[in-house]
């Protein structure tokens, strides 16, 4: 039995092992999830990937095709009944798939393949040992075939076909002049560029290019002026045409085996543009071409109207400030661009040192998103033994900076990333999933310990610094409030127009307007967005009648569209607390109100006062209040309740029961409000307060809730029909008035320490906690687990803005912005 378990114990190790991930974070914190052989990976070498509208990635190489589903790696040509094929072309307009071999052809809709042969008209020349090289199609419908045959020296020892309207042309080499067909690239005119491998696929002897107009070839070699080889096109990264149409072609050169091991072993190298009539080139590299530096890629950035040269050299070196092997066009010649030294100047380097990593390559990437053109600089051994990983460099407010560091190079952008070609493999990058904004990025008031936020109905999420809900824990911070716009951290202060940086709680009303309450006022705020999408911000200051400062925290909207605003800590003036005076008023038109309070002469004089007022479910104001005659005792004094029934302010009648403790509201269901005080929990129906501390019935334990949480916590958790109450330490309970689910650790992925709870219009309930964001929608939980880089014990609390993403504060550090991420996987056995 024991052997029997050992046995069982070590397949599992060993199945789980197949398919294990290696998984890396490059230096920006993204996240790499590289394959390799170990784990499936049939081949690394490959001469075509895409990616399918259905999300499956497609390989294609000498070792035939493959796919991958996220998970595994499957060969499709037993399945199908197809040989090895080569290469394949993508067509995401009409979702098809093309796949050649020296011995067939075929195409797959997604559902069924339809394969052709010999007998179908499918052939290639009678070169034995030929490779596909490619399968592409062009603007006028035609599907190109190109093959080459590796390692022998002789002429015309590749095919060209195409295939149009289920017919097929073999070229014969009087009709296609260059020998091993490697690839094409369509021009902005419609003609065709094709390039070549040359008659010896090892030194790319003789690899010139053709130019295919008009249904005919056309050579272009010594006999037009040029004498470039070799040329190399990649459109998966790289940008061949500029903003007039023009089409650029890099030409890596050959390598002269006859004086290999000398400083000049290579020829042929430079750049032609097509222009739609002629090829041309422009002086300026031919000196710096030499000691065995050849040109590696041209880009074209039609953004900035630039074209740039990489060179590439064969050895890899550390970067000096006097390199000069990245190039831009500038009046019709080729001059050293100085990006370099603009790269030493960001590094802080002196122009005698040297940057702290080897490269012999760089190339330009292009990119559907932000940043929409990088810099990487690698070397050439990254798929043999190099160990210095990629540089990335890219321009932002104009200058040259590092982005990020990771071993591989992009092959393929997706959706949420990019497929890299790798060491060992290939890899998937997935960028870091989120943005730290500290002190030195716009964040006001990164030290404190609650900072307030607010996503408002557009998804901007508003930050304000003074707290005063918890007597306890206030802070009155004269700073102003930060704004997330969805791209830019910004600053709103007294110098906007707010009418003092010391300011609480946002409100947005039914009609879009923001009001925020300061302790020297209220401040509306219009938000409007101009032409360009750029948001706007109108700030009008909401006076009283006779023009003088007064001090407000909160304000709540009735069912009727009327806004009411109070302060709710009234308070002398003690330690580095300000004053704040009893303040309710009622904003009619762009004017405050002011309301006497309606409490006793008595209860008014007590110095320490408390508030916290709510609008009942028959259109009733209540006003909670807390009178001592010192903060310590706030905490347990009784509540006081005033009742405004749109005329007059009433007492509770006798009938009602109203509890002699302080009460602490949860909030209102159709079956009455509810109430936690110390041990026990009300329910008023409307007619009296009844205490469900100890009572059970077939669907609630109520005793759960003796447990609560009243002290220095906020109890008014309330997300459509369901209340939530904490038991500190312990867990949640939700209740929605007649069930009652109560959720730990040991029954939920909820964590314990959850603090500082927010609910937003969306009816989301949000929480921080040491293990990241928490985000409750009824009784579903969802976790947003912390990046790995911040080193904080959480964030104290958390929103989300109008792209879904969510918005962590981290008291000490800053506001992350982060775009959520899940991860799933399947059982391996």
């Amino acid at each position: 039995i024991i052997l029997k378990i050992t046995a069982l114990i070590l397949c599992l190790i060993l199945a789980t092992n197949l398919y294990s991930q290696n998984k890396y974070k490059t230096l920006n914190n993204s996240d790499i999830v590289e394959y390799r052989k170990k784990d499936g990976l049939p081949s690394n070498t490959f001469s075509s990937v895409v990616q399918t509208n259905d999300d499956y990635i497609w390989f294609s190489g000498s070792v035939g095709t493959f796919r991958f589903d996220g998970y595994e790696f499957a060969y499709l040509a037993e399945e199908y009944g197809i040989p090895e094929m080569q290469a394949i072309y993508y067509d995401s307009t009409k979702s098809i798939m093309y796949f050649a071999s020296p011995e067939k052809f075929a195409s797959f809709d997604g559902i069924k393949f339809t394969t052709y042969d010999k007998s179908n008209g499918y052939k290639l020349k009678e070169n034995q040992g030929q490779i596909i090289s490619f399968v592409k199609g062009d603007s006028k419908g035609r599907i190109w075939i190109g093959s080459y045959t590796p390692f022998t020296d002789k002429h015309f020892n590749g095919s060209l076909v195409s295939f149009k309207d289920e017919e097929f042309t073999l070229y014969d080499s009087l009709s296609f002049p260059l020998d091993n067909a490697r690839n094409f690239i369509e021009t902005p005119f419609g003609d065709l560029i094709f390039t070549s491998y040359g008659k010896n696929t090892q030194n790319g002897d003789g690899a010139y290019i053709a130019l295919y107009k008009r249904g005919s070839f056309i050579k272009i070699d010594d006999s037009f002026g040029f004498n470039y080889y070799n040329a190399a096109i990649n459109e998966n990264y790289s940008s061949y045409f500029d903003s007039q149409g023009n089409t650029w072609i890099p030409f890596r050169g050959t390598l002269d085996i006859e004086n290999a091991g000398s400083d000049d072993n290579s020829k042929g190298s430079g750049i032609l543009v097509y222009d739609g009539d002629a090829f041309k080139d422009f002086p300026g590299l031919d000196k710096y071409l030499e000691n065995k530096v050849n040109v590696s890629d041209v880009f074209c950035d039609t953004e900035n109207n630039n074209i740039y040269a990489n060179l590439s050299r064969v050895g890899p070196k550390r970067i000096t400030f006097s390199d000069n092997l990245i190039f831009e066009l500038q009046n019709n010649r080729w001059e050293p661009s100085s990006i370099i030294q603009e790269i030493f100047k960001a590094s802080g380097n002196d122009k005698s040192t040297s940057l702290s990593f080897n490269y012999n390559n760089s190339r330009f990437i292009k990119s559907r998103k932000e940043p929409r053109v990088t810099l990487a600089f690698s070397t050439t051994g990254i798929a043999q033994s190099s160990t210095d990983p990629t540089q990335f460099f890219a321009k932002k407010d104009d200058k040259w900076k590092k982005i990020d560091a990771y071993n591989g190079l992009p092959i393929l952008e997706l959706d949420n990333g990019k497929m890299l070609s790798t060491a060992k493999g290939i890899g998937f990058l997935t960028p870091s999933n989120s943005k730290m904004f500290k002190k030195e990025d716009g964040v006001l008031l990164p030290d404190i310990n609650i900072s307030t936020m607010y996503p408002d109905r557009r998804g901007l999420v508003w930050f304000t610094n003074s707290y005063s809900a918890i007597p306890s824990y206030i802070t009155l911070n004269n700073n102003g409030m930060n704004v997330w716009d969805g791209s830019n951290m910004r600053k709103v202060t007294i110098e906007d127009g707010l009418k003092s940086n010391v300011s609480f709680n946002i409100y947005q009303d039914k009609d879009m307007n923001l009001w925020v309450p300061t302790d020297k006022g209220i401040t509306q705020i219009r938000e409007l967005q101009n032409s360009n999408g750029e948001w706007i911000f109108k700030l009008k200051n909401i006076e009283t009648q006779n023009q003088k400062n007064y001090n407000t925290t909160t304000i709540i909207e009735t069912k009727n569209s009327e806004l009411f605003v109070y302060q709710n800590f009234v308070r002398p003036r003690y330690g580095n607390v300000t004053k704040a005076d009893f303040f309710l008023g009622k904003i009619i038109k762009d004017e405050v109100v002011k309301i006497k309070s309606p409490f006793s002469k008595e209860l008014q004089e007590q110095p320490y006062q408390l508030y916290f007022m709510r609008e009942d479910r028959n259109g009733q104001l209540w006003l909670e209040g807390r009178f001592a005659n010192s903060i310590d005792k706030l905490s347990s004094v009784k509540t006081e309740i005033k009742i405004y029934t749109g005329t007059e302010w009433i007492d509770p009648p006798a009938k009602w029961n109203v509890p002699n403790e302080q009460l602490h509201f949860v909030g209102e269901l159709d079956n009455g409000a509810f109430y936690l005080t110390a041990g026990h929990f009300y329910n008023f129906n409307g007619s009296e307060f009844i205490d469900l501390s100890d009572s059970t019935d077939e669907y609630a334990d109520y005793r759960i809730i003796k447990g609560a949480s009243v002290a220095g916590t906020h109890t008014n958790i309330q997300s459509g029909n369901y209340l939530y109450i904490r038991l500190r330490g312990r867990g949640l309970v939700i209740f929605d008035g007649k069930n009652i689910k109560y959720l730990t650790p040991r029954n939920s992925i909820l964590p314990t320490d959850i603090h500082n709870p927010f609910v937003d219009h969306l009816g989301n309930l949000f929480f921080g906690s040491h293990a990241g964001a928490v985000k409750i929608r009824g009784e579903n939980i969802t976790l947003y687990f912390d990046d790995e880089k911040i080193k904080a014990g959480g964030p104290g609390g958390a929103v989300e803005d109008m792209n879904g993403n969510i918005i962590k504060f981290y008291a000490g550090i800053g506001i992350s912005i982060e775009k959520p991420k899940t991860e799933s996987d399947i059982l391996r056995i």
